[in-house]
């Protein structure tokens, strides 16, 4: 998941590629339902479903490039309630 709203999606793969090479096997058809991205909010209503239908306790949040302030209120947009 990346929270920075301000990522375009066409270099999302890219990008999970590079910062996440321990994900190497999942193929290209299957990454765009891997990824999720946008604002901490809709980020948020994009897990919600997930975390009940795959028992998520704390999903991974990438927040890679995103400076402290933006990465903190993202954390705090996407905790759990």
């Amino acid at each position: 998941m990346n929270a920075d709203p301000s990522a375009s999606p066409s270099i999302l793969p890219a990008a999970y590629r590079l910062f996440d090479p321990w994900f190497g096997a999942i193929p290209d058809a299957e990454l765009g339902s891997a990824i999720r991205a946008g604002s901490p909010r809709e980020c948020q209503r994009r897990l919600d479903p997930l975390r009940g239908e795959l028992h998520l306790a704390l999903p991974i949040v990438d927040l890679t490039g995103l400076v402290y302030d933006a990465a903190r209120r993202a954390l705090d947009a996407l905790a759990p309630r």
